[in-house]
């Protein structure tokens, strides 16, 4: 999967999508919303103004564009059903890696633990887009107890072999629901 297309479209009603297609040969458009234009994956333009967009607010129910708030944003985790004859989304999905309370705080070292996982904040020196803080001025504003939803890629340090999240957004949430995408 690339990490970035580099692309960041702002003419029209859609996203961008860093990533690609999805592994072992799906065939779905998967990645991470970091602009607007047509939905653009591996280079093809997708149309996605007659799309259903759908958000997970508890595990396996998904909330429907119309149903709720449900909005594509900026940093999100997305998978986009499309016809691929006509190159027109169908439905985009947003999947956040994890929704829960935070444990923990580290503002020198720019992490958090949300629902019991380790979360790295991207800085602008990344080659990944910096994460994007919905709801919040920065980490600083991040407590113990606050529920969030955190969207990213899934890492693993080279030091300690440990997996943590690489979030590409982090937002507030209201929701009692806490789960964890494996």
């Amino acid at each position: 999967w690339e990490e970035q297309t580099g692309e960041n479209e702002h003419s029209g009603g859609g996203v961008d999508v860093a990533e690609g297609v999805g592994s072992g040969g799906t065939g779905i458009p998967m990645g991470t919303v970091n602009g607007f234009g047509s939905v653009i994956v591996d280079g093809q333009r997708i149309d996605d103004a007659s799309a259903t967009v759908e958000a997970e607010s508890e595990p396996g129910t998904p909330n429907k564009s119309g149903q709720d708030e449900v909005a594509v944003k900026l940093g999100q985790r997305v998978v986009i059903d499309n016809d691929t004859n006509a190159k027109v989304a169908t439905r985009v999905r947003i999947f956040p890696e994890l929704i829960g309370m935070v444990d923990s705080v580290d503002l020198a070292q720019q992490r958090l633990v949300v629902a019991g996982q380790e979360v790295r904040i991207i800085g602008d020196g990344s080659t990944l887009w910096p994460t994007v803080l919905d709801g919040l001025d920065g980490l600083a504003d991040v407590s113990v107890g606050q529920r969030l939803e955190v969207h990213g890629y899934t890492r693993r340090d080279p030091v300690t072999s440990a997996y943590y999240i690489a979030a590409t957004r982090i937002e507030r949430r209201l929701s009692s629901q806490s789960f964890v995408r494996v």
